[in-house]
């Protein structure tokens, strides 16, 4: 008998008695990860730094592989096969899909990790769907409260001390793709061109880890020298 056996068979037997929220609940512990998505686009349009909206997806992305290997060397069994119970809201995964951590909740909480890193307010939001992931994959009876526990945790150790790191990666990338012409890692540089005021503007979309850097604007007239009109 695990610890929180006893937990898990409470929220199933809650999932019997609440088949109004079944699906709901089904439906949001997959797609709900598509929410910390639309938070990065959010988060992108409010603070304007592309290298932390998209370590958003590459936190997810790089939890989701760690989790999967810890899940291969932990090897544990979903409680829907070692303590069945007469209802189950989702169908119980095959024999080698093991329990711990739950993929779901790893991707969760990097997900959330990381939109708090790039917005706190969309960040609240985030948290608040990463515990109802979480929650709702012990409903459904795929998972031990032990296994979201741990998924969370996990996720958001690789999100939050993996930003700096990887948001310095990502903005390396993109000032080589934007052709930076100061190299600089810290963040893309991206030219643009503002034909209805004559100006150039470089907006620095920067990691976060440093200040916000923005060239003083410079009109045609007076970048094509002196003595000339």
């Amino acid at each position: 008998m695990g610890f929180d056996d006893a937990v898990y068979r409470d929220m199933v037997a809650l999932a019997r008695h609440t088949t109004w929220l079944n699906g709901a609940a089904s439906g949001w512990s997959d797609y709900g990860l598509v929410l910390f998505l639309v938070l990065a686009a959010a988060g992108l349009w409010r603070t304007r730094s592309l290298p932390r909206a998209l370590w958003v997806p590459a936190a997810m992305a790089v939890a989701a592989v760690l989790g999967t290997l810890l899940k291969l060397a932990v090897g544990e069994r979903r409680p829907c096969r070692t303590l069945p119970a007469g209802h189950l809201v989702a169908a119980c995964p095959p024999l080698g899909d093991y329990a711990f951590p739950s993929n779901h909740a790893v991707l969760a909480g990097a997900g959330a990790a990381a939109v708090w890193a790039l917005d706190r307010r969309l960040g609240v939001v985030a948290a608040v769907n990463a515990l109802v992931i979480a929650v709702a994959r012990v409903y459904i009876g795929v998972h031990y409260p032990h296994d979201v526990a741990a998924g969370l945790l996990c996720g958001a150790l690789v999100a939050w001390p993996g930003g700096r790191p990887g948001r310095w990666v990502l903005g390396h990338a993109l000032s080589r793709l934007g052709g930076s012409p100061s190299g600089d890692p810290a963040g893309g540089s991206w030219h643009t061109e503002d034909r209805s005021s004559g100006t150039w503007r470089s907006a620095w979309l920067r990691a976060g880890d440093g200040p916000r850097v923005r060239s003083k604007p410079r009109s045609w007239r007076s970048s094509r020298g002196p003595g000339v009109h």
